[in-house]
């Protein structure tokens, strides 16, 4: 094991709360990996090796140490770096003329490159090692063996590829025209096995291995076994709508793929069984299609661009829940957003009503207009993993609380609670027989501020009045309707990915619905936002609004409208019949009408965008653009002008200047409708499509510390009636129904007392474990940082809560004392790099 290969330091994550709670962890440039190319992940035994261009890394669960040329290795960008069960480590630099050969971080020999190596490209070679001590390296096809200090050629004249660790302690590869599969061991290839010609027309893709067997993937998606001394047999009866694009075995025997950006699981004990399926990740960087998966020990490993994630394989997939109450089903982010994702298959990206489309996606847009600069600030995203290849507009939020650790295991969280469970629990909790849901047991009520949350996060019922959430005393989660689903998401956490500065966010989403017969309540599901100032920003004209992507059923010919006088848009059919087009099924005959009404707020705009240029309603592409839609602007600035959507300016106007377009009735067909509209035909010669449309809420002033909650109501009105624009009439209705009964509904408080835990609370105790120490905290800006080890000379960097750098420089002793006494007061986050390790903790300057 590379544990035994490797000294290690003893420095230890802070994830002792991640491991108990099976949860992902991060690590990402610049806090976990340098600002360079990682270029090879490699496994052995219970060791994944990172290899990065400077060095590389040898992580196990509970270590994490890197090495580079200061500890015995060249001063050269590194290409490859393995391992084997010798102990040794098989270093390719770039350009090099061998392959270095290391044990114990000395150079044990050389082996010289020749022959066909000259072909190789970085693209082409893999080195793997295998169990029986030796290292193959393919290049170009071509498979060698180290001898002494040369390369043997073992494969001859064949060309093979895909080289895997598999069972009987061989290595695997597949000749390059998918004929057959080759055994090695000992240096040799041992064995051969003729692939039916049914597989190789299908082409085999990606394969892996536990000790047991080889699971192969062919172009049609097709899942295959191979056993040692077996022919080649369809032994999983699965095929995905997607591509499989990289999969593991972990030791249970359960599969783990990737099916574009979601992470899943499969039992090969069960087949039968429905894919565990788990969320997308929204981090501070960009997912692409370089995700994979791997098994090392217990651990999975999953790579995106710029970092990567492991959890142990018993790792629980509640990264993402839906709300599948009544007709709906809603998807619901950890980092506060409901409906599409691009990491989602499209039979689950979008929230449904009857199994047909209504929204695509609902994200929270924040905009604050600073009241000592004048500055806006912003936080807000367009669909989940989707920023038109612009990184100025990845600017969403992140998922959990405010900390400074990403790896956190309530990140990537959502929590789901019904009435029934809730009730259930109230009458057993003290029986012996009893077991909680897991989402009552783990409900984020207590936040831990040593990571820099705040005390007390999720909402619960304190039923002994204690101040500490434990649902062995009978406490339960705070929730409103018969089901619901809550998380946490802030934009305050640094990341070099942000162009902008944050609003200064932490916010909590819950959606819920009511299991009720009233056609009022059983069409329509509640969303509430509380969003607290948690920066150092005071902001005039706060202003909030939900970037709706709508489409009832098939969005290429819905209409959208706003109602001022009743406080709600909403969006319709074009005509009688809603058609399927672009795989999205329609309603059919008679279609329903969406609305989504502002309960408890005003509407201060209402506009949308559909992608033309030259009449300024683009793409929020970007922050300008984002904040001038949310102030019920064009996206430069230009001003809306009643009954000329597509005009730019009054000469080309029908109508005075306006903040709400489309506020006609469609019905009477008077006023402004998306229909009678003067610039459509002379400009453009058609309707906009509705790509986009936020209603903005002003607040007013949002000063530190103020909270601003906004309820909202999503209802789908069906189409009673035989005219055109009927099921309009029907929304007006139930709106106004809706309206009056949360009027006159009696809500409850959120219950937010809590008191700081401790250890004696299963799994709630504040982890002050970490790779230093600072003290006293908080202080007047004078303090003492305390390193645990120090391998080389460390360093820090100070900044502040919106990341901005403040102060950094090097660290040469264990123990260093700081005068910071002219910074002033707040919170800033010290990050500390000892050479092998970084590590972020929050500092209270008074």
């Amino acid at each position: 094991m590379i544990k035994q290969l490797v000294t290690i330091i003893g420095l230890f994550f802070c994830v002792t709360s991640i491991i108990a709670q099976s949860g992902w962890r991060v690590y990402q440039a610049p806090n976990d990996l340098p600002d360079s190319t990682v270029v090879q992940y490699s496994v052995q035994g219970d060791s994944l090796i990172i290899t990065d261009e400077l060095g590389f890394y040898v992580q196990t669960r509970d270590t994490r140490e890197f090495f580079n040329s200061n500890d015995g290795y060249k001063n050269e960008s590194f290409k490859r770096v393995t391992a084997n069960t010798n102990n040794e480590l098989c270093v390719l630099y770039d350009h090099a003329d061998s392959l270095h050969i290391y044990e114990n971080h000395q150079l044990k020999r050389k082996v010289a490159i020749g022959g066909w190596w000259s072909k190789c490209t970085d693209d082409n070679i893999t080195i793997v090692p295998g169990l029986d001590g030796y290292f193959y390296a393919n290049c170009d096809g071509y498979v060698y063996v180290p001898n002494g200090d040369v390369l043997d050629l073992i494969s001859g004249s064949r060309r093979m590829r895909n080289m895997i660790q598999g069972p009987d302690n061989s290595v695997y590869a597949i000749k390059n025209d998918d004929s057959v599969f080759y055994k090695i061991r000992n240096g040799n290839i041992i064995d051969t096995t003729e692939v039916p010609d049914s597989l190789v027309n299908n082409r085999i893709y990606y394969w892996t291995s536990n000790n047991e067997q080889i699971i192969f993937q062919s172009r049609f998606n097709h899942l295959y076994s191979f056993k040692p001394g077996a022919n080649p047999e369809i032994s999983i009866s699965r095929k995905t709508d997607k591509g499989i694009y990289r999969f593991a075995i972990d030791d249970q025997n359960r599969i783990w793929f990737t099916d574009d950006f979601i992470i899943n699981r499969l039992s090969l004990a069960d087949t039968s069984k429905e894919v565990e399926q788990i969320s997308g990740f929204k981090m501070s960087h960009n997912l692409s299609n370089t995700l994979f998966t791997k098994s090392f020990g217990d651990e999975v490993l999953a790579v995106f661009d710029g970092g990567y994630m492991t959890a142990t394989t018993d790792v629980k997939f509640h990264a993402m829940d839906y709300l599948t109450l009544n007709d709906f089903n809603i998807p619901v982010y950890p980092e506060g957003s409901f409906g599409t994702s691009y990491y989602l298959p499209d039979d689950f990206r979008k929230i449904t009503y009857k199994d047909k489309s209504i929204l695509y996606s609902d994200k929270l847009w924040v905009s604050g207009e600073s009241r000592s600069t004048g500055i806006d600030y912003f936080s807000g995203s367009d669909v989940i993993g989707y920023n038109y290849n612009n990184d100025d507009y990845f600017i969403g939020f992140n998922p959990g609380p405010n900390q400074t650790d990403l790896n956190h295991y309530r990140n990537y969280r959502t929590f789901k609670v019904t009435r029934a469970q809730i009730d259930d629990h109230i009458a057993n909790y003290n029986s012996s027989s009893y077991e909680a849901p897991e989402d009552i047991v783990e409900w984020p009520a207590h936040g831990n501020p040593n990571a820099g949350e705040s005390t007390c996060i999720a909402p619960f019922i304190d039923v002994n009045n204690d101040e500490i959430y434990d649902p062995n005393d009978g406490d339960y989660p705070q929730i409103r309707g018969d089901e619901a689903v809550y998380t946490v998401f802030n934009d305050l956490r640094y990341s070099p990915m942000r162009p902008i500065d944050p609003v200064g966010i932490e916010g909590h989403l819950m959606i819920y619905g009511y299991d009720n017969p009233d056609p009022v309540l059983s069409n329509t599901f509640f969303v509430n936002y509380r969003l607290i100032n948690i920066g150092f920003n005071s902001y005039e004209n706060l202003l909030t609004g939900i970037n709706n992507r709508s489409g009832v059923g098939a969005f290429t010919d819905d209409f959208i409208g706003c109602d001022t006088l009743n406080n709600f848009y909403y969006y319709y059919n074009n005509d009688d019949f809603d058609d399927t087009a672009l795989d999205q099924l329609g309603f059919g005959s008679n279609p329903p009408a969406l609305g989504i009404i502002p309960l408890n707020k005003k509407l201060n705009s209402f506009v949308s965008w559909d992608g033309i240029a030259n009449t300024q309603t683009e793409l929020p592409y970007n922050k300008e653009f984002s904040v001038n839609f949310l102030k019920g602007k064009k996206n430069h600035g230009a001003a809306f002008y009643a009954n000329s959507y597509r005009a730019v300016n009054p000469s080309q106007a029908y109508g005075d200047t306006t903040k709400f377009i489309f506020t006609g009735d469609p019905v009477q067909d008077t006023g402004w409708t998306h229909y009678r509209d003067s610039t459509f035909t002379f400009m453009n010669n058609s309707y906009p499509l509705s790509y986009g449309s936020v209603g903005g809420i002003n607040h007013g002033d949002f000063n530190p510390g103020d909270t601003v909650e906004i309820d909202y109501a999503i209802t789908i009105a069906e189409n009673t009636g035989n005219t055109l624009y009927s099921e309009v009439a029907d929304l007006r209705s139930q709106v106004l129904d809706i309206q009056n009964w949360y009027n006159n509904y009696q809500f409850d408080d959120w219950k937010h007392s809590c008191m700081l835990v401790n250890s004696t609370i299963p799994g709630r105790s504040i982890d002050d474990e970490s790779a230093f120490k600072v003290y006293p905290n908080p202080n007047a800006g004078v303090f003492t940082l305390e390193i645990k080890s120090l391998k080389r000379e460390a360093s820090f960097q100070l900044f502040n809560s919106l990341g901005t750098l403040i102060k950094d420089g090097a660290i040469g002793n264990i123990r260093t004392d700081f005068n910071f006494s002219s910074l002033s007061s707040g919170v800033y986050l010290l990050k500390v790099d000892n050479g092998s390790q970084s590590s972020t903790q929050p500092i209270l300057i008074k």
